[in-house]
């Protein structure tokens, strides 16, 4: 284990501008997939209120009932 924690060491000294490129690329693919997880879940908090403003805060509508 020792072994392969050396080895990674050294590499990451040796090629300095590809471990930066590496480490700016997986913030910012993390930083998107989270912003477009925000930007869904935001999308539809929007929409369930806005059918709640719209049509009423109901769990079901019953149609064609008879009054008896």
């Amino acid at each position: 284990m020792n072994l392969y924690t050396s080895l990674t060491l050294r590499y990451l000294k040796e090629n300095k501008r590809r471990t930066i490129v590496t480490i700016i690329g997986i913030i910012l693919s993390t930083a998107l997939i989270c912003g477009i997880g925000n930007i869904s879940v935001s999308l539809m908090d929007h929409k369930i209120r806005e059918t709640i403003a719209n049509d009423g805060e109901f769990h079901a509508t019953f149609y064609d009932l008879n009054c008896q």
